[in-house]
């Protein structure tokens, strides 16, 4: 009996020693199970380097391209296309920053979209604000001939801005723009330096007019937009890619003799200020005949 009793207790300790190790295993592979190996990161984008700040632009202006797009939105695929890489992945993996971009692609891709490069690489100004220097009196019209661009845009304040303030904007394809980062006052309350841009734009216009190749578009902006626009924070195509909203005031500013409006239409159209910048033209304009 008590032989028995000692194998007993012999069995069910070493049964207990048996399920104890199998729980040990069980809950060490509980543990393990829920500790999760995670895949292996992006070097370029986890780190914060000036690489990864450069990808992340890259991405900020493929999202500020397609800003009001419904359907014909700028893919990757479409951006290699546009600037003739031989496959998507190419570009795509500049953009997931698998790889690198170096200095030949930077500049092309600038180049190609209109980019600020020094927004680009190291995040100063703004992604559509070109520092070109330009004349100032007149702005002279062989730069534009030069540039070549499909369309000139002449972009206004609306009345809510006395002085009637105006920018160049010259397109060159729907997916590249450059703003000329120049101000014409074309209003009231303006000194003689401010008459003399008057006027010079007032002879850019007519020149252009006679140019047939160049083609222009006007727009009057909110002073919102307007200040988006011209400091180059929002991609110029999403304002200016919608006909119906063409203005013709730049044209109605040469009518200065009023064959066409007068005065008063004119004031009711575009303030005050504008008829004053019409009176500027005429001064200028009657002391040439003397």
């Amino acid at each position: 009996m008590e032989i028995c009793t000692l194998f007993s207790n012999l069995f069910s300790g070493l049964l207990t020693k048996i399920v104890i190790k199998d729980e040990k295993v069980e809950h060490q592979i509980k543990i393990e199970n829920k500790i999760q190996i995670p895949p292996e990161k992006n070097k370029i984008l986890d780190e914060k380097t000036e690489v990864s700040g450069i990808v992340k632009r890259l991405n900020q202006f493929k999202n500020l391209l397609n800003k009001n797009e419904t359907y014909d939105t700028y893919t990757i695929a479409k951006l290699a296309r546009i600037m003739e890489f031989r496959s998507v992945g190419e570009l795509e993996n500049i953009f997931k920053g698998v790889t690198e971009p170096n200095f030949e692609f930077i500049e092309k891709f600038c180049n190609t979209f209109g980019i600020n490069e020094e927004w680009l690489t190291e995040g100063k100004r703004e992604p559509f604000y070109l520092d070109k220097k330009t004349n100032y009196d007149p702005f002279h019209y062989y730069y534009l001939k030069e540039c070549n661009p499909i369309q000139i845009y002449f972009i206004r304040s609306d009345n809510s801005e006395p002085s009637g303030y105006t920018f160049i904007i010259l397109k060159f394809s729907d997916y590249k723009y450059e703003i000329i980062h120049r101000l014409w006052h074309i209003g009231s309350g303006v000194g003689s330096g401010g008459q003399s841009q008057i006027y010079g734009m007032y002879q850019l216009l007519k020149q252009l007019d006679r140019d047939k190749n160049l083609y222009c578009s006007g727009r009057i902006l909110k002073k919102e937009q307007f200040d988006l626009l011209y400091s180059g924070k929002i991609f110029p195509g999403c304002i200016l890619k919608y006909p119906t909203e063409n203005n013709m005031w730049w044209d109605d500013f040469t009518d200065v003799y009023n064959q066409y409006f007068s005065q008063k239409s004119y004031e009711n159209m575009y303030g005050s200020g504008f008829v004053s910048a019409q009176n500027v033209v005429k001064s200028y304009l009657g002391q040439e005949k003397q």
